[in-house]
């Protein structure tokens, strides 16, 4: 056959670190799993067929389940091989190279909600919600009913699913985002699939996993937020996991990502500060309790902080925090500044708190 275009349309990360997982699975799944990850994170299908062709795999609706010992080896080749990782470039056609495609939308009145509701009609689809809403199927149709059901006493938002054109044009933000984050609680990626012919019904999905199906959920969710550029996405890590959290654009959302990633009972006080002023509604006296926690975080290494930077940078991150109506209370406190002021304090104190962390592992 034809060499395949290994081009990934997954984050290569993702790719990665789901087939180092898939590898670990138990004989007699391992080779349908690596079929399933291939075909679903690579743009070229003919990528699963070098695959059954190299290896003698099973592949396809007369699968026999036998396990090829090169499977697993076939794999970690491609792991090694960077060419065959490079990410998925969409063509663009004429029309686009020279500015002829306006801004394409989903819905006249509503763009974010149509993509998004398309994206978890595409999840059920491919089998990531066997729980909660399973692929339709000809023998055992999707109870409806039961997922307005669950919708509904998890949400508390009275809503009849599947929606109408008419809900999806006139939903409103606040009912958008709770969507987004109740179906990323259901997501798990199914690992394998066998063909159910009657009806042509298609693929059935088996084996699903939690955490592969929220990191997927998570990535391409969040691309439908940049698309539309929503300033939130569905946190990575720790009590942010898959609750939407302001997200700034800078390379500092990655910092706060490795903050945040405490997940023990519990967390850090510097966890804690990024939870509470990363929240999608954060008030301003929860912004002020977030940044009251750095700045206590701050206090507790005053001594090291010294050290560390010059005298003149110390004194300057006390004035504010002590002087601006952060920590304390006071009469003759500063109160006259935005709220954009406050982000500035936060990503000052939390990169001073990430400063310290750093100078104390190399000491």
């Amino acid at each position: 056959m034809v060499d395949p275009e290994y081009a990934l349309t997954w984050p290569k990360a993702l790719f990665e670190w789901e087939a180092q997982r898939v590898v670990k699975l138990p004989d007699e799944q391992v080779a349908s799993a690596i079929t399933h990850l291939l075909v679903e994170a690579y743009h070229d299908s003919d990528v699963a067929i070098r695959f059954r062709d190299d290896t003698g795999a099973s592949f396809g609706p007369f699968a026999s389940g036998t396990v090829p010992m090169s499977a697993r080896p076939w794999l970690f080749t491609l792991l090694e091989d960077e060419a065959r990782l490079r990410p998925y470039v969409p063509p663009r056609y004429w029309a686009e190279r020279n500015g002829h495609v306006g801004a394409q939308s989903a819905s006249p009145l509503h763009p974010l909600a149509g993509d998004v509701v398309r994206l978890i009609d595409r999840f059920q689809d491919e089998g990531y919600f066997p729980n909660l809403m399973p692929r339709e199927c000809v023998d055992n149709p999707t109870d409806y009913d039961r997922v307005t059901q669950s919708i509904q006493e998890a949400t508390h938002m009275k809503m009849t699913w599947p929606l109408s054109e008419a809900d999806v044009d006139f939903m409103e933000d606040p009912t958008v985002f709770t969507l987004i984050e109740f179906f990323h609680d259901s997501a798990q990626r199914p690992r394998t699939a066998t063909f159910h012919e009657y009806g042509e019904c298609g693929p059935h999905y088996h084996d699903p996993d939690r955490a592969a199906g929220g990191a997927v959920y998570r990535w391409r969710m969040n691309e439908v937020l940049a698309r539309h550029d929503v300033p939130l996405r569905l946190g990575q890590r720790g009590a942010e996991r898959g609750r939407l959290v302001r997200h700034f654009g800078s390379g500092l959302d990655a910092l706060a990502e490795a903050q945040a990633s405490d997940s023990s009972a519990a967390p850090t006080a510097t966890a804690e500060a990024v939870r509470l002023y990363r929240e999608r509604d954060a008030s301003l006296p929860q912004k002020r309790s977030a940044l009251n926690l750095l700045a206590g975080e701050l206090e507790r290494q005053r001594k090291e902080l010294r050290t560390a930077v010059h005298s003149k940078d110390e004194s300057a991150l006390f004035d504010i925090a002590n002087n601006y109506a952060i920590r304390h209370q006071r009469d003759g406190q500063r109160t006259d500044y935005s709220e954009d002021y406050l982000d500035w304090v936060f990503w000052s104190f939390l990169a001073t708190v990430n400063l310290m962390a750093r100078l104390a592992g190399q000491s």
